[in-house]
């Protein structure tokens, strides 16, 4: 193949990677206990991207999930009202800035963050079997390069 027909195949790849993955976002489902200790199983789709922001992080602020995510704010801020309202974030004003709104995992949130990592790493355990470890290092600055690069 010719640089730039693999530079094609790359990008029709890539691409049916976003779209599946996409795909499985939205029907991401987690089990968790709710208030009541009843096992509650909730689809939380894209709010998954939320709970992964925060999850890397002690704490964050609605300012880090907008840019993280690029969501609106109105969109955001409704989208953590819901997660906090299913018991997988916490929000409270800050101590220190009281202009603040500082958001935390749950226990609960704590778990959907685990199984997203969890789910995250059964895709890529094969792939990283094969893969030496110097293309490795290859993948992380694509990959960070990418993420740079924001549309």
């Amino acid at each position: 193949m010719e640089t730039s027909e693999h530079n094609v195949e790359i990008l029709k790849l890539f691409s049916e990677i976003i779209s599946q993955t996409i795909n499985e976002i939205d029907s991401f489902q987690i089990i968790y206990l709710n208030k009541e200790k009843k096992e509650t199983r909730l689809t939380i789709g894209k709010d998954i991207l939320i709970i992964h922001v925060v999850g890397y992080k002690e704490e964050c602020s609605m300012k880090d999930i907008i840019h993280a995510t690029g969501l609106p704010n109105s969109t955001a801020t409704r989208r953590v009202g819901y997660l906090v309202k299913k018991q997988l974030l916490i929000r409270r004003i800050s101590k220190k800035d009281k202009r603040k709104t500082i958001i935390k995992l749950t226990r609960n949130g704590r778990k959907a963050f685990s199984s997203f990592f969890d789910y995250i790493s059964h895709i890529f355990e094969e792939p990283l079997k094969i893969i030496k470890e110097k293309d490795k290092e290859l993948i992380i600055q694509i990959f960070k390069i990418l993420l740079k690069k924001k549309v």
